[in-house]
């Protein structure tokens, strides 16, 4: 096979085998600090939280028990190279709306909230909260019939609005980003963050 073609796996391999390096080049605990996950210097491991359970990542081979998907983890290692400390600020954006976001974040944005308004739009409300909690989200205030906020990784929320199907429209949804918060992830890595999402919302329905 061409080397400049690489198959999509070794693709993956060179992405994590990169995240893992940019990890290695600053010491654990000013990852800690600035990425708001512990680290116990005597098992040297970051304990971090992301969407409603705890994963410790061994450092410094970056093995994640329990084990996440590849992606999943492959987000959650470019979160602690990259968050330096940015706080979200409260306002919330599309990901169309982030930088570099108007072709692939945008395209998310129609996709996503067709496909969250088909998963949830037609629960009852004690439904749809049902499936978010086991997400680690909680209810919100916002503009929408249903509003939850999702704690992807420390300094990475997310915010889910949910318009309920009635007899004249499908529900929908919108998937939202915290502007502050935005330099932890490209917007590649953003959109995974969705995909992430919507997976494990699909998981959770199914368990209602």
């Amino acid at each position: 096979m061409n080397s400049q073609n690489p198959r999509p796996d070794q693709m993956y391999a060179q992405m994590l085998a990169a995240a893992r390096q940019a990890l290695l080049s600053r010491p654990p605990e000013a990852i800690a600090r600035d990425a708001a996950v512990g680290y116990d210097p005597h098992a040297r491991a970051f304990s971090v939280p992301t969407l409603g359970e705890t994963v410790l990542i061994a450092y410094p081979d970056c093995a994640f028990s329990p084990p996440l998907t590849d992606w999943h983890r492959l987000v959650t290692l470019h979160y602690l190279s990259n968050a330096r400390g940015a706080l979200p600020d409260g306002e919330w954006i599309a990901m169309g709306s982030l930088r570099d976001g108007l072709v692939r974040g945008a395209k998310f944005d129609r996709e996503a909230g067709a496909r969250i308004g088909a998963l949830l739009g037609r629960r009852t409300p004690a439904e749809a909260m049902a499936a978010l909690r086991a997400l680690g989200g909680t209810p919100a205030a916002g503009a929408a019939d249903l509003s939850a906020a999702l704690p992807f990784l420390p300094r990475y929320p997310l915010m889910l609005n949910l318009w309920f199907a009635d007899d004249e429209f499908d529900g929908s949804a919108r998937l939202l980003v915290n502007r502050g918060a935005a330099p932890c992830l490209s917007v590649e890595d953003a959109v995974t963050v969705g995909e992430i999402v919507i997976a494990r919302l699909t998981e959770a329905v199914s368990r209602l």
